[in-house]
Parts: C-alpha cells; structure tokens; sequence
C-alpha cells in the first residue's frame, strides 16, 4: 500500500527488532508462568484455591515493586547490561519452577515464582523502552501500536501453547 495502516519497516531498525523480540519472549514467559503456576498448586501440590492465591501473592508483589524500580535502574545502568542480568534472573526462577515436583515444598514454589517476578519486569521495561526509542518522528506511533498488536497476540500464543503442553503432560502422566 502506498499509506500502509501500520509502518512494518521499522521492523528493518535492529535495535526495535531484537528489543521488541525480547519484550514478546519476556511476555510469553510471564504469562504463562502465571497460567500454569496456580494450577500446579491446586492440582499439582493439592492446595486449595483460595490458599494459591495467597501463595501466588508474593510473587505479584514483587512484580510490581520490581516494575516500578525498573525504569530508574535502566536510567542508571542502560539496557544491554540490565536486559542481560534480567534474563539470566528470569532464567533461573523459570527453571527451578520447571524442576518443581509435586513433592516440592512450598516455600520452594514462592522462591522460585519470585526470582522469576524479578527478572521478568526488570528485562521487559528497559527492553520496551530501548525498542521504542529507536523510532522517532510519525513512526514511533507505529512502533507503540505494534508492539501493543504483538504483545495481544503472543499472550494468545502462549497461552494455547501453555494449555498444550499442560494437557500433553497430563495426559503422559495418566499413561494416555
């Protein structure tokens, strides 16, 4: 189109596209970390649902206190620095979620969700913010509506991928 909807050729700008792949990565972990979380408490662990959402508790706290700071330690320390550490943060509270067993203590579970809670927001905000800063003038409300489009789609994405595989493995451990 000669006046397209959407300008996709900020998508040729590397520094929107590696940041706003990181942001859609960052989005897809937290979504689904928070889809399938509660149900291993009650299904998993055998809790009630009013007592997961006190042990789900922490880790949203921390998210939020964690998304507030982020933006002030990405004016100190820059993107690249902080998005690494972020995602190795990210990566550690992911996988000992993904060790968990239905044996795991709880205390186990609340660490693991808040490792995860920090490196999520602290890689996800300077991301965005980095990705966006790279488009000036009229395209930058495209880069914005973009990577709103995006972030509407990957949660769509992730989830249905999460509830596949929460179904493969329940049906592996039923022996079906």
């Amino acid at each position: 189109m000669k006046n397209p909807v959407l300008n996709l050729k900020i998508f040729s700008i590397t520094q929107f596209r590696t940041d706003a792949l990181l942001v859609m990565g960052d989005f897809e972990i937290i979504l689904s970390a928070m889809y399938l979380l509660p149900q291993f408490i009650q299904k998993g662990l055998s809790f009630a649902v009013a007592l997961t959402g006190i042990i789900m508790l922490p880790g949203g706290l921390i998210n939020a206190i964690t998304s507030a700071l982020a933006g002030r330690i990405y004016d100190s320390q820059g993107a690249k620095r902080l998005a690494v550490l972020s995602f190795i943060i990210a990566f550690i509270g992911a996988l000992m979620l993904a060790l968990a067993t239905p044996s795991a203590p709880v205390w186990y579970i609340i660490l693991s969700q808040i490792i995860l809670m920090i490196g999520c927001p602290l890689a996800m905000s300077p991301s965005q913010t980095y990705a966006l800063n790279a488009i000036q003038g009229p395209a930058s409300a495209d880069s914005s509506t973009i990577m709103n489009t995006l972030q509407q789609i990957v949660g769509a994405v992730a989830t249905a991928i999460a509830t596949i595989l929460l179904a493969m493995g329940q049906g592996m451990s039923k022996g079906g």
